[in-house]
């Protein structure tokens, strides 16, 4: 099985330290914070072992882009991503609730 290197773009970085303080000051509950992150950084080691089985996503801007999506483990967030090569790159973090279309635009 190939192993991918995981990347992640500063938008992507931006989504998840958003999504993070969203939790930890907005819905103030420190303990779920962490648990996001936890699970951020699970769900990222599963794309280093996964991204090139996942295939590309059916909304018109990812396939356009060739952009693929992997859920949290335990949340409901996903990652969107590019496979290019032995690398994965996330370019946006999301929630279940957001419109896909406003994420990766």
């Amino acid at each position: 099985m190939q192993k991918y290197h995981v990347s992640s773009t500063r938008d992507a970085d931006a989504d998840t330290l958003r999504h993070y303080l969203y939790i930890r000051n907005v819905l103030m509950n420190p303990d779920a914070a962490e648990a996001y992150l936890v699970d951020y950084d699970e769900t990222r080691e599963l794309l280093s072992k996964s991204a090139g089985a996942l295939r590309i996503g059916s909304h018109p801007l990812m396939k356009e882009r060739g952009l693929r999506r992997i859920n949290f483990v335990r949340h409901d967030y996903f990652m969107v991503f590019y496979v290019e090569a032995s690398e994965a790159v996330i370019v946006a973090v999301g929630h279940f609730d957001e419109d896909l279309g406003n994420v990766i635009s």
